[in-house]
């Protein structure tokens, strides 16, 4: 994300970071930030499942 050109994917959003502080969160698209003042972090919305083991009482 250093060039300031970030590519958004559809199951991804982008929280917008201006001086550290939330700015907004972007929808799938391409961005642009620029470097200095915005920083951007990819959050992955898919849905995730893990396998828990059943348990003895």
């Amino acid at each position: 994300m250093a060039s300031g050109i970030v590519v958004v994917k559809q199951y991804e959003r982008l929280v917008i970071l201006k001086w550290g502080r939330l700015e907004s969160v972007a929808e799938p698209g391409f961005r642009f930030l620029i470097p200095v003042i915005y920083t951007g972090r990819l959050v992955d919305t898919r849905e995730q499942v893990d396998r828990v083991p059943t348990q003895k009482y």
